[in-house]
């Protein structure tokens, strides 16, 4: 479907491309009622009509979904930018419903990134790697977008992750943004403008880091930790403790617990652990630890 759920307006058939999405979701509630307490689905919407967008969002929030995927970057598949009140509806259902919005990383497509020429001169390993940098610096875009865009000023209770994007740019980003805030005098011509965009950051956005130490002055209530299955550039076959050592052994035990479990477990509702849980993942744990290291 691609990382914001374009690649069904390819089929050209509204009532199909609506019915892909559905089936979708319903497949993603069927697998994740393996276990509710540790699967959490979140829905892909038909972003291309925007009530039947809120009708699929209300439908798979009562089939226990906890988010909705959306894409970073509505224009570039013809549609209004974030600032437009074409998506109002859609502001305004997650926010009754309180469910947090996904950006993932190459939302806005990456085929143009992908040229089947570069792939066959370089291979694509070589290209996957060049494409991973300006594929990051696109979600900056996509979120500085968000944040001047006025929308979490209307809603201000709306969550929005950023995924698989990690979060060594969100400094330099939010110093940019506050700055050039600043130097135009924003608040000046827009008064509805109260905090600067580094606050409206801290109050509605989260990043997903998957393999950087926390950078200087970055909110570590605003972090998810990632692993990134099954993608290539994901920790499987590493030895997931050394990778978790790497990224937060400099942090307090309280830093970890927050990145690690808590900022997610408060952000989509996630049933907290019963002692019983507890004493089950300790045995597992224990159990598994020898087999990850030996593979990685």
């Amino acid at each position: 479907a691609g990382f914001g759920n374009h690649n069904f307006l390819n089929l050209k058939d509204p009532d199909l491309m609506l019915s892909c999405v559905q089936i979708y979701n319903d497949f993603q509630t069927e697998f994740a009622s393996a276990d509710s307490r540790r699967l959490l689905p979140v829905c892909s919407v038909p972003f291309w009509d925007v009530q039947a967008t809120a009708t699929e969002v209300r439908r798979c929030h009562a089939m226990g979904h906890k988010g909705i995927l959306f894409t970073g970057s509505p224009e570039s598949f013809g549609m209004p930018g974030f600032s437009d009140p074409h998506w109002d509806p859609l502001w305004e259902v997650a926010a009754e419903l309180d469910m947090p919005f996904s950006f993932h990383i190459g939302s806005g497509g990456i085929e143009d990134d992908l040229p089947a020429a570069k792939v066959a001169r370089e291979g694509a390993r070589r290209v996957f790697a060049a494409m991973s940098v300006p594929m990051t610096l696109t979600t900056a875009t996509h979120m500085s977008n968000l944040i001047m865009s006025g929308v979490l000023i209307r809603y201000p209770t709306l969550k929005f992750v950023s995924v698989e994007s990690s979060i060594g740019w969100i400094p330099y980003m939010l110093d940019t943004l506050d700055f050039s805030f600043r130097q135009f005098q924003v608040g000046e011509n827009h008064p509805e403008f109260d905090m600067l965009p580094s606050e409206y950051f801290k109050r509605n956005i989260f990043a997903c880091n998957l393999h950087e130490k926390i950078p200087a002055g970055l909110s570590v209530d605003n972090i998810l930790f990632e692993t990134d299955f099954p993608h290539p550039g994901s920790l499987y076959g590493k030895d997931l403790w050394d990778e978790v050592e790497r990224c937060l052994g400099n942090e307090t035990e309280t830093v970890r617990r927050k990145v690690l479990f808590e900022n997610a477990q408060k952000l989509f509702k996630v049933e907290l652990p019963t002692a019983k849980d507890e004493a089950r993942l300790e045995k597992v744990l224990a159990e598994a630890k020898p087999f990850w290291t030996a593979a990685a």
